[in-house]
């Protein structure tokens, strides 16, 4: 499975190399060609660094660095940068946030990478002209992250074991949607390290999914933290 997943993106690679070399120079064709690279190199780069981080949490060599930062503010920035990927796919975005920052105490990086692997994770189990919500609100001394899409859904028997490494669901190892079922689980043991605590949620198939976060908003002692895997 990991080798397919990571050969998957050099065919379009390879071809938008053919296509290049046989342009005769033709800037549109050209850019088109580079597109298509650009975006294979950021699937497999994603994979990579799944695969990356799944190696450091279970060998206990993750480090955060954590400081006082807002989760609104992460949130918009991380979705602003993906509202390009969502455009491809035709998806639209809608935000609902707190008139309020909603302060936690938090790796900035691993919060934009948890924030942005769910919202990935919508987009490629909602088809064209669906509709992904994102939303920030405090609830008591928490901190909550909403992720909601109106996509495939999930099967209540896949949904008890969602977050597990190399889950695929329903899905074939030669399935359009790609991954290899290791984001989900990344991000689980992120917000466990965080001291926080992550839930997904579904009607069923057809029905759309949500995934809600919940992380502390009291601060924890700062300093450079190294945690060990919540993985098993």
């Amino acid at each position: 499975m990991l080798a397919h997943e990571l050969r998957n993106p050099l065919a379009p690679i390879r071809t938008a190399i053919g296509i290049i070399r046989t342009s005769q120079n033709d800037p549109a064709v050209i850019e088109w060609s580079c597109q298509i690279m650009e975006r294979q190199v950021q699937h497999m780069t994603r994979l990579l660094e799944d695969l990356l981080d799944v190696s450091r949490i279970t060998q206990r060599q993750i480090q955060f660095n954590k400081e006082n930062t807002d989760l609104i503010a992460l949130t918009r920035g991380s979705v602003d940068a993906l509202r390009i990927v969502l455009a491809d796919k035709n998806l639209n975005l809608t935000t609902d946030f707190a008139e309020r920052p909603v302060p936690i105490f938090a790796d900035v990086t691993r919060i934009e990478q948890i924030i942005e692997n769910l919202v990935l994770n919508a987009a490629k189990f909602t088809p064209a002209g669906g509709q992904i919500i994102v939303g920030v609100q405090p609830d008591g001394d928490y901190a909550v992250l909403r992720v909601a899409d109106n996509g495939n859904g999930i099967n209540p028997d896949v949904l008890p074991r969602i977050f597990q490494l190399f889950e695929q669901g329903d899905q074939p190892p030669a399935r359009s949607n790609g991954g290899l079922g290791i984001g989900l689980a990344v991000v689980q043991n992120l917000v466990l390290l965080h001291f926080g605590t992550i839930e997904a949620r579904s009607a069923g198939p057809g029905q759309g999914s949500e995934f809600v976060v919940r992380l502390p908003m009291m601060p924890v002692t700062p300093s450079k933290t190294s945690v060990g895997s919540a993985i098993t």
